[in-house]
């Protein structure tokens, strides 16, 4: 699997237009450079009268989460397997299976 764009990443509005109610979004990585969009209204030009909203706010706030999910997962799965950590770690076998597939599904190291 290819690397990803290393985070913290960090969201910039757009400007909204007179038909964009919702709003576009761009991921920044640490560098400013444009790494993904969310749009909020899909089709504007093709259909005027019939908009496809989209939750383009909170599809960015979670690509924007990414990183740091993905290591929180990775520290979550660590800790569920190391038995030498005192006092019980409470994850059954489908939660663990569940961080794997999460980490490894994102590129993450198990």
């Amino acid at each position: 699997m290819p690397e990803h764009t290393n985070g913290p990443f960090t969201i910039l509005a757009s400007v909204a237009k007179e038909w964009d109610r919702c709003g576009d979004y761009a991921i920044l990585d640490t560098d400013g450079n444009i790494i993904a969009e969310t749009f909020g209204i899909v089709g504007a030009e093709m259909f005027p009268i019939k908009y496809i909203h989209r939750p383009a706010k909170a599809n960015a706030l979670l690509f924007a989460a990414a990183p740091r999910l993905l290591e929180a997962c990775e520290a979550i799965y660590r800790v569920a397997l190391d038995c030498s950590l005192p006092g019980p770690v409470h994850l059954s076998i489908a939660e663990r299976n569940l961080l794997a597939r999460a980490i490894t599904e994102a590129g993450g190291d198990l």
